[in-house]
């Protein structure tokens, strides 16, 4: 069991950062799957895969598999492996390596998540 060093400010901090972040995900989920859509269903398909490693500022394990699993849920992104700090990222086009390089989605699950310190709950 964990708990973090922060107190219950931190939380009710979470339950507002969580709802934003999950509605600024949910419209990226919308948009990715609309464009995957939109190329899936072109006469002479339009699709540049591509695989690399992406650098990440996440600084926790939950901060890490946040933004992991993000970028899976997003049409035509997977995230294969995870490292300490970085992901290696598979995508339909390598514009979308490109948008996770710049790192907005890696900033913003920093901003929600902060700057947990796990500790172990001793009782």
């Amino acid at each position: 069991m964990y708990h973090t060093k922060q107190s219950y400010p931190f939380f009710g901090y979470l339950l507002v950062r969580l709802p934003l972040y999950g509605l600024w995900l949910f419209k990226e989920i919308f948009i990715s799957s609309l464009v995957v859509a939109l190329n899936m269903w072109r006469f002479n398909l339009k699709i540049d895969p591509g695989a690399r490693w992406v650098k990440t500022k996440q600084t926790n394990a939950i901060g890490l598999a946040t933004y992991a699993n993000s970028i899976t849920l997003t049409p035509g992104t997977v995230s294969v492996f995870v490292e300490k700090d970085q992901l290696f990222v598979h995508a339909l086009q390598t514009s979308g390596l490109d948008e996770l390089e710049e790192g907005s989605m890696d900033r913003l699950v920093v901003k929600t998540i902060g700057d947990i310190q796990e500790q172990e709950v001793t009782t």
